[in-house]
């Protein structure tokens, strides 16, 4: 799944970074951002793959997905991460 997810991020353009991500006095997340107009996604290398795959399943959400050919199963992953940011926007508006 993890592949699938890196071709999905590689197909909308998304350039994914594994990288040991220490900022000693500063935090540093990981997540997606834009430099120079080219779009990254940065995860620490020392995550597990079930965290990983939650971080690019989030991007890959957030990514015009209807730009690109997704795989079925990435497709399905995705939309269900979507289906719960909204459920999530529900249940925040109702508080």
């Amino acid at each position: 799944m993890l592949s699938l997810l890196e071709e999905a991020c590689h197909r909308l353009g998304i350039s994914v970074r594994y990288e040991r991500l220490e900022g000693g006095d500063c935090a540093i997340a990981d997540g997606f951002c834009r430099i120079k107009g080219q779009s990254f996604v940065f995860i620490d290398r020392r995550r597990t793959v079930r965290e990983k795959i939650c971080i690019l399943r989030e991007v890959v959400g957030h990514a015009d997905a209807g730009a690109a050919y997704l795989p079925p199963v990435v497709r399905e992953l995705v939309e269900e991460e979507q289906a719960g940011r909204r459920s999530q926007k529900g249940l925040d508006m109702d508080l």
